[in-house]
């Protein structure tokens, strides 16, 4: 779990180094040698906004909130900065940590295109909190 999250401090740190900056600049191709991830090239292609600040939410872990909470207070920090699909896709993995970031480390390569469909695949893998919490579950899952 630890180096989950250093390699996920890491790449938070590269993908947001100063374009210009010879010395710290990182180039799409540097970013994902070697890594997997769920994007299409087109969602990997975009450029974080100049002066993008990491959101001030606690990062989701799967247990702790309502799911739905977490997109809504997700997107309202995004918004602030942008509503591009590639850039929202792109900075959710942030807003993970634990078992969200294995899920989302497991997702197929290149699947997703749109962050309407990250939304679809997270509704889909953490629906189950939602019927916990309503007490309809008949799985032992709860």
């Amino acid at each position: 779990m630890r180096k989950l999250k250093v390699d996920h401090d890491q790449l938070e740190a590269r993908v947001r180094r100063p374009k210009g900056d010879e010395h710290s600049a990182y180039t799409l191709p540097e970013l994902t040698q070697g890594e997997s991830h769920p994007f299409t090239d087109r969602i990997m292609e975009a450029d974080i906004p100049q002066g993008w600040k990491p959101l001030n939410l606690e990062r989701y872990d799967g247990t702790t909130t309502d799911p739905n909470e977490h997109l809504d207070a997700f997107l309202t920090q995004a918004n602030v900065y942008t509503n591009d699909n590639a850039i929202l896709c792109r900075v959710f993995p942030m807003s993970l940590k634990e078992v969200t970031l294995t899920w989302y480390n497991g997702l197929p390569p290149r699947s997703i295109g749109r962050f309407d469909t990250l939304v679809e695949h997270f509704n889909v893998q953490y629906a189950q909190y939602d019927i916990c919490r309503s007490g309809q579950s008949t799985t032992s899952r709860c």
